[in-house]
């Protein structure tokens, strides 16, 4: 009962941070949600200049196939203003298409093309791997035209340059790609690992946030009134250490459901999420223990609270895909709790409840908890 008087306490003095810090998750899932989702790929449109001198013949082709093209947006303009626009980023590239375009298609030579950018990003590969589709497109047409019309008339070269024109807009093989797994549709994929991400970190700077009650307490004159009522330092620290854990998992469960509501993010199995969650918030309030039982000062512990999980949640892949880092930094984030906690909630979302998979994540949690767990409880200063 006595420990309970005191995780209540700690608890109800929390509540206001909790809010705001809630907020602030819930607000930027949905921005880096919608940008992560905008630039993923999918049915992205992308603004392209056009700068077209040659205005006949393959070249003409050339313009009707990118206006026609649903992932391109087509401008067709002057150099200069061409120019203009890629430094202003209004448009994602300028191709520039001379008049040698139609005399090399003509004499079975490949065309070239310049391409104008600012930087290169994985939106300008794809954006230029439509423009090289769209000049495949003619050379196969002419190809086929060639061979097909071989001794005929200009008339029949056209015809069959035309008919296999039209016929490769539509592509020879569909391919689809099926992940292996209970997966969620690609759509909401980035909303949803973005939204776990978030989650994860903010959760863990309440938790570890809260951890610095001891040095609020003493800073304040209080913690040697807890420390002289009849309680024994077992209960102590078991009211802290309930009322961290009660903070962590009120503020996982509210922004489990307003995310689901606002921002439509999944997370799979509940069964497998809540346990992962204990053990997560377990390792973060062990953290915690060991950053408060470092710092000298509560504005010290807040401090390197904030510092330390927001560094540690950009190394460990909270923040954006591991998968676009190098194999140092891959290396790096396994150091971290964030990426075994966000490697487990991804098993979880894309393959359902896995105890094989879920295996090593809540293993590794677990030693990290332990690790932190024993330091922070022998720097915990009972005078």
């Amino acid at each position: 009962m006595k420990s309970l008087f005191i995780a209540k306490r700690v608890v109800l003095g929390n509540i206001p941070m909790l809010f705001v810090i809630m907020a602030m998750a819930l607000a930027f899932t949905l921005i880096f949600g919608n940008i992560m989702t905008a630039n993923s790929g999918g049915n992205a449109v992308y603004d392209i200049a056009l700068i077209m001198e040659a205005d006949e013949d393959f070249a003409a082709d050339l313009q009707q196939g990118l206006m026609e093209n649903p992932r391109l947006r087509v401008t067709v303009t002057g150099e200069a203003e061409a120019r203009k626009q890629v430094r202003q980023q209004k448009v994602l590239l300028a191709l520039y298409v001379d008049d040698t375009f139609n005399m090399a298609l003509a004499q079975n030579r490949a065309p070239e093309v310049t391409i104008l950018r600012d930087a290169e990003s994985t939106l300008f590969t794809a954006a230029r791997q439509e423009i090289e589709r769209e000049i495949k497109r003619i050379t196969v047409a002419i190809t086929a035209a060639n061979h097909l019309a071989a001794d005929g008339s200009r008339e029949q070269w056209r015809t069959a340059y035309a008919e296999t024109l039209e016929e490769w807009k539509t592509p020879p093989v569909a391919v689809h790609a099926d992940v292996l797994g209970a997966a969620q549709p690609d759509s909401g994929w980035q909303m949803d690992r973005v939204g776990i991400g978030f989650t994860v970190m903010f959760i863990m700077i309440t938790v570890i946030t809260a951890s610095g009650a001891v040095l609020d307490e003493r800073n304040r004159g209080t913690w040697q009134r807890v420390l002289t009522a009849p309680v024994s330092r077992r209960a102590i620290v078991g009211g802290y250490l309930l009322s961290y854990f009660a903070l962590g998992w009120l503020q996982f469960f509210i922004l489990v459901v307003a995310g689901r509501l606002i921002n439509g993010v999944h997370w799979g199995n509940p069964l497998g999420v809540a346990i992962l969650t204990t053990v997560f918030l377990l390792c973060s309030i062990s953290l915690g223990l060991v950053i408060a039982g470092i710092a000298r000062t509560y504005q010290q512990q807040q401090a390197v609270s904030t510092l330390v999980v927001t560094a540690t949640s950009m190394l460990g892949g909270l923040f954006w895909p591991l998968d676009i880092v190098g194999p140092t930094m891959q290396t790096i984030a396994r150091a971290t709790p964030q990426y075994w906690a966000m490697n487990g909630y991804e098993q979880i979302l894309s393959h359902g409840l896995d105890w094989f998979a879920l295996r090593e994540p809540i293993f590794v949690l677990l030693a990290f908890t332990v690790v932190f767990f024993l330091f922070g409880v022998s720097r915990i200063q009972f005078e």
